[in-house]
């Protein structure tokens, strides 16, 4: 599975988006940024596939909606 080229490239791909979100959590001086990058990940996994698998055309939205919900527990780094 892990060598299949499909796999690497998506693979590849969730990596770049991690990398970015992570970049932004930096910049923006969260606390924690690492772990609210894993926390948004989930997040966007989760609504890729509920628009997927069950044709759920409000998933970007409520999802959204519930990383707005997890940013606003972390606090900025000062």
């Amino acid at each position: 599975l892990f060598n299949d080229p499909c796999h690497q490239v998506c693979s590849l791909h969730k990596k770049a988006i991690a990398d970015y979100i992570l970049s932004l959590a930096q910049a923006a001086k969260f606390q924690n940024a690492e772990r609210l990058t894993k926390q948004l990940m989930l997040i966007i996994e989760g609504a890729i596939v509920e628009a997927h698998v069950n044709d759920n055309k409000q998933a970007a939205k409520e999802a959204k909606e519930l990383a707005l919900l997890v940013i606003g527990q972390y606090g900025l780094a000062v």
